[in-house]
């Protein structure tokens, strides 16, 4: 049994696993965000190590569907070995169910209990508890979930309750939104010149030139606005794109991209209309429109960035 008192239950259902060679990642939940799905593919290439993972999400059918994850989820299909089912049949399953099997389809081990598949559940402060649990009897419960599922694909997004984002006011900075400026904080005059958006910028280090965070000034780290550092979390953009972020830089000043700090940088010069890797100044900010960015917090693992102008 793993508690989350003393376990990092994370660490002894996922990685653990991974190590002792189960390959294949089945979880039945009431609850759960692209932002786990994010970390455990990473930290799989990390250890050079391919899994597949199948998901099934019960707790769909008359409650708001967060229109980000549902994005998310799908665009996660094409990246990764990665399924992604809702339950559309009565009653709904609120069960959390983590079954990990061979390459040759053998289980190996499973787990129940009470931790949802998302950061919340398995890693942050949330009291959880999951316990081994009859592999058989896990699998039979598994195929009972997936014949009362459907693929998110063949799921119209319509058919359910969409959660929608408010609007934010460019410069806010309230309990659920701040502003990040994209200019040297120090001065405001100009772009930084070796970090900030112009991380990469750094030839005598060879390093990527899209390279990129945004500054988050210790006054809102304090204010634990953001999750801690290395917890990933979800942003969708103004521009309907979703980025997979993360705390990091010292003491978790930086906002990046969670697979690769470039893809940041890559993101926002083709916001400004900027070749790949150019670097990027004030005036490209002000012929842009806008030299900051808006960030509402939706929920602790979904948030929303507006860069409009």
């Amino acid at each position: 049994m793993f508690c989350s008192f003393h376990n990092n239950l994370y660490e002894e259902t996922i990685i653990n696993p991974i190590k002792r060679g189960a390959r294949q990642l089945s979880v039945v939940t009431g609850y759960s965000s692209p932002a786990i799905i994010h970390k455990i593919f990473k930290d799989a290439e990390d250890l050079k190590i391919k899994i597949k993972l199948e998901l099934i999400i019960g707790m769909i059918n008359g409650t708001a569907i967060n229109s980000i994850n549902y994005n998310d989820f799908l665009k996660l299909q094409t990246e990764h070995d990665f399924i992604c089912r809702y339950v559309t049949t009565a009653p709904p399953v609120h069960a959390k169910l983590y079954l990990w099997s061979n390459d040759d389809n053998s289980i190996n081990e499973a787990y129940g209990g009470s931790a949802n598949f998302s950061v919340n559940g398995l890693i942050n402060g949330q009291v959880e508890i999951l316990s081994a649990v009859n592999t058989q009897n896990a699998q039979d419960f598994f195929r009972q979930a997936r014949d009362k599922s459907s693929l998110i694909n063949e799921v119209e997004i319509a058919d359910f309750s969409i959660r929608n984002i408010p609007q934010i006011n460019q410069g806010a900075t309230t309990d659920n939104a701040v502003t990040l400026t994209l200019l040297n904080s120090k001065t405001m005059n100009e772009t930084p010149a070796r970090s900030g958006i112009n991380w990469g910028q750094r030839p005598d280090l060879g390093r990527e030139p899209n390279q990129a965070y945004i500054n988050i000034p210790a006054a809102i780290n304090r204010q634990g606005f953001f999750p801690e550092v290395g917890i990933p979390f979800i942003i969708q953009t103004d521009d309907n794109k979703t980025l997979a972020v993360v705390r990091a830089q010292d003491g978790g000043k930086g906002l990046e991209t969670y697979e690769s700090n470039a893809i940041m940088g890559r993101y926002l010069r083709d916001r400004l209309g900027l070749d790949p890797g150019t670097y990027v100044t004030k005036q490209h900010l002000d012929d842009y429109g806008r030299t900051d960015v808006t960030i509402r917090k939706l929920d602790d693992e979904t948030y929303y960035m507006d860069f409009s102008v």
